[in-house]
């Protein structure tokens, strides 16, 4: 009945299964099968704890996964990320051979969950495992950032200096990239540090990039006045 569309009957017959059936004889694509019929009811939180049973019951990896996986999507659907979050770290947790996107996903979550603590974790570990790659160092400086707003900590710079650096190597494919880290680092020299000639170099990179970027045209002329005026400190980097 479910595989022709009416999922009304199959649920009251699957109620009735689960009703007669003992406990002992119940198998964990009973309880998928009830999880995607709870879900299809717009029943999601029932959904969930089915989805759970089958999760604890199955012994296959590959089941496993595919069970949290379903979770982790509607939670997603659901605009519910930290629960998505929990689901992809356990699939991540799980997985005998887990790659760069279940770190990213997992990490992604948490970020839009507002979960800035747990998101640069994820991403701290994505930077362990692909230290060449620009996007685990991103998305750990946007988790630092969040977490130090007034960038008095420092938190993100080494990350955002890291972004720079390897996002340099391509600077046509992460102009985005490079525009946003260099914005960072050249708004922490000018308000917090006062280099405001380490500032100056920062927004300069941004125009070598983007010649049209009007901020960083404005903050450039802005920091070569005070400069010319002997402000901020001496050091340069």
């Amino acid at each position: 009945y479910d595989a022709k569309g009416d999922s009304t009957k199959a649920f009251e017959l699957l109620n009735t299964y689960f009703a007669r059936e003992v406990d002992s004889n119940l198998v964990a694509k009973d309880f998928d099968l009830q999880a995607k019929l709870y879900k299809k009811m717009d029943q999601d939180s029932l959904a969930a704890i089915a989805w759970e049973k089958a999760v604890a019951m199955d012994t296959v990896e590959n089941y496993k996964l595919e069970y949290m996986q379903q979770m982790a999507q509607m939670f997603k659907e659901n605009n519910d990320r930290s629960k998505e979050a929990k689901w992809l770290g356990k699939i991540f947790e799980t997985k005998k051979d887990p790659n760069n996107l279940d770190l990213y996903n997992w990490g992604l979550a948490h970020y839009a969950a507002s979960e800035f603590s747990q998101a640069d974790s994820v991403f701290g570990q994505y930077t362990e495992k692909y230290p060449d790659q620009v996007y685990g160092y991103y998305w750990k400086a946007k988790s630092l950032a969040q977490i130090d707003t007034t960038m008095e900590l420092g938190l993100a710079v080494n990350d955002y200096k890291k972004v720079a650096e390897i996002a340099a190597t391509d600077k046509e494919k992460n102009k985005s990239l490079l525009i946003q880290a260099y914005g960072y680092l050249g708004a922490y020299e000018a308000n917090v540090s006062k280099d405001y000639q380490a500032a100056l170099g920062w927004f300069e990179k941004i125009l070598e990039v983007q010649p049209d970027n009007s901020d960083a045209q404005k903050f450039a002329d802005i920091l070569k006045k005070w400069i010319e005026e002997g402000k901020g400190q001496t050091k340069t980097e």
